[in-house]
This record gives C-alpha cells, sequence and structure tokens, in this order.
C-alpha cells in the first residue's frame, strides 16, 4: 500500500488498519537466519522530530510514513 492510499485509509476508514492487522497471521520473530529487525517510530505529535542531526527528520508525517513503508517493506 503507497502512503497516499494508507493516508486516504485512516481518514476516511481508521477502523480499517486496526481490523486488517488482528486479521494477519503472525510469523515468528525471528526467522531461521536468526535475524531480527525492529523498526522505531515516534509519533511526530510527541514532539520527537529530530534525528541524527536532523532537528525537523521527522516532522512531516507524510515522509515518515514513507520511509516506515519503506522500511517494513524489506
Amino acid at each position: 500500500m503507497d502512503v497516499a492510499a494508507l493516508v486516504r485509509t485512516r481518514t476516511h476508514h481508521p477502523e480499517a488498519v486496526a481490523e486488517a492487522a488482528a486479521r494477519r497471521a503472525r510469523r515468528p520473530l525471528v526467522g531461521d537466519s536468526g535475524r531480527l529487525m525492529i523498526v522505531a517510530a515516534d509519533h511526530p505529535a510527541r514532539g520527537a522530530l529530530g534525528v541524527s542531526g536532523r532537528r525537523f527528520a521527522m516532522a512531516n508525517r507524510a515522509d515518515l510514513l514513507e520511509r516506515l513503508c519503506l522500511a517494513l517493506s524489506r
């Protein structure tokens, strides 16, 4: 799902994300490789906007969603 579709869904059908998550089959946290990827993201509304010296790295929510989608796709 692209960021624009995610924003539309969250705007018009906010319950759909939780419903989709509830239907999703859970996989083991650690696969055969033994590797685990953790994606940490704080919501900009909580005031955590800076990353590695970039004061407003997470100020743009669409940009934050784009980076999260990319990370999760990997």
